[in-house]
């Protein structure tokens, strides 16, 4: 078990670091992510924070910002698409902008208006 998740941890950091995307089986299902960010729990458990580009979702939310327990990750494997971090950013404020939520609930101190 140790090995594999020392390989999974060296293949997120090379995704990571390379901007290339994850394929990942994380319950209830495969999702494609834009990874970003290995850390920690206040109680030591590895987490990723990543982009979900497309895939399954517990919340029926298939895009968007999502934090991934690493013990919960079935799968890993690269895809052969890069990323480009302004490409996350513009796609997270199209989603934003489309929704009736606007950028108050997030707190940005930005109005939205329709």
């Amino acid at each position: 078990m140790e090995l594999k998740r020392t390989n999974s941890l060296r293949l997120t950091i090379s995704a990571i670091t390379s901007r290339q995307c994850l394929e990942i089986d994380y319950p209830p299902g495969r999702r494609v992510v834009a990874p970003h960010i290995l850390g920690r729990t206040r109680d030591d458990k590895m987490v990723l924070s990543a982009y979900q580009l497309s895939g399954a979702s517990e919340s029926d939310e298939t895009e968007g910002w999502k934090t991934f327990y690493l013990d919960l990750i079935r799968m890993w494997r690269c895809v052969t698409k890069n990323f480009y971090r302004s490409q996350i950013t513009i796609r997270a404020i199209r989603k934003l902008l489309a929704s009736s939520r606007g950028f108050n609930q997030l707190g940005i101190g930005l109005v939205h208006r329709r």
